[in-house]
């Protein structure tokens, strides 16, 4: 199953992971192979709501790299939408977000829910 758009430079993708709180993570597409496997990199993230409340919104900086580049990482596609997501670790994965509504031409701004400071373990 191919995806709605192929994956390119620039692409974010989303991870969302924890236990008795959310934790959200962001990386940036870096480079593409010719087979289509990505680089990625871990990218910061800043608060769109107040940060100290029981859920913040969170939204991603682009180009704003806080961690080191991945090796070439497969690219899978959900079973279900056809969206590519890439894993992350042996028990953790990241999902493509969309940036752009469903005609192309208006930017999307992204944000996801974390659990804020102080609540949660």
């Amino acid at each position: 199953m191919t995806a709605t758009k192929p994956v390119g430079i620039g692409d974010i993708f989303e991870s969302t992971w924890g236990y008795g709180q959310t934790n959200v993570d962001y990386y940036e597409v870096t480079a593409v192979s010719p087979k289509g496997r990505v680089k990625i990199r871990s990218i910061k993230k800043r608060a769109v709501s107040d940060p100290y409340g029981p859920e913040v919104k969170v939204s991603p900086i682009r180009g704003v790299f806080c961690g080191p580049e991945s090796g070439y990482k497969k690219v899978d596609y959900d079973t279900m939408d056809g969206e590519p997501w890439v894993r992350i670790t042996s028990f953790s994965g990241a999902w493509r977000v969309h940036t752009h509504g469903p005609d192309g031409a208006e930017p999307l701004e992204i944000v996801a829910a974390e659990t804020g400071v102080g609540y949660g373990h």
